[in-house]
């Protein structure tokens, strides 16, 4: 899979002729690049996937924060939904407050 990503980017970067889309491409960071393709690939909507990203780039602080709880918590033998569902409720305020 993460093959498959690595190869769409050297396919998106080679096809990517216009000087508006490489200037886009330029902006994005590699990591940003495969954020986005990973939450296209597991069906989220594409506004959906804008919203996350914009929440990400405000406070990046806050969401490798919940990472690393979440990654806790599942180490500790919760089932990966159950993990993100607890710690997003926990954070819930500070996140509504990124969407104002």
């Amino acid at each position: 899979m993460f093959a498959f990503i690595v190869a769409s980017f050297v396919v998106y970067l080679a096809v990517a002729k216009s000087n508006r889309l490489r200037k886009k491409l330029n902006n994005m960071s590699i990591k940003t690049f495969f954020i986005k393709k990973i939450m296209k690939m597991k069906g989220v909507p594409p506004e959906q996937i804008e919203m996350i990203m914009k929440l990400m780039d405000r406070d990046p602080e806050l969401f490798k924060k919940i990472g690393k709880e979440i990654k806790q918590k599942i180490k500790e033998g919760k089932e990966q939904t159950l993990a993100s569902m607890e710690v997003m409720r926990k954070y819930q305020g500070e996140i509504v407050k990124l969407m104002r």
